[in-house]
C-alpha cells in the first residue's frame, strides 16, 4: 500500500469504538493487504452465540422467515462457492 495510514486513535469505551468504526474505513488505519488468517481453536461456541445475539439489536424483532433465503455452509462465510 504506497498511502500513509492514519493513526488508530485511542477509545474511552467500546460504544466510542463502535460508533468510530461505523462512520470510518478500516482500510485508512490498517493495511489489509498485509493481514493473516489465524484459527481460534480453544474458541467455544458460547463466545460466538453471545456475539451474534449481541450484533442484534433488542428493538429489532426476530424472524426467522428471511434466514431460510440465505446461503448456509462454509462457502456462504466467504463468499466463495468453489468447495
Amino acid at each position: 500500500m504506497g498511502e500513509t495510514l492514519k493513526p488508530i486513535p485511542t477509545f474511552q469505551r467500546e460504544a466510542e469504538e463502535r460508533s468510530f468504526w461505523e462512520t470510518h474505513d478500516s482500510s485508512d488505519y490498517v493495511d489489509w493487504s498485509r493481514a493473516k488468517r489465524v484459527r481460534f481453536p480453544n474458541l467455544g461456541t458460547a463466545c460466538l452465540d453471545e456475539t451474534a445475539s449481541a450484533s442484534v439489536p433488542a428493538s429489532e424483532p426476530r424472524s426467522n422467515s428471511s434466514a431460510s433465503t440465505l446461503p448456509q455452509g462454509p462457502s456462504s462465510i466467504d463468499g466463495r462457492t468453489d468447495r
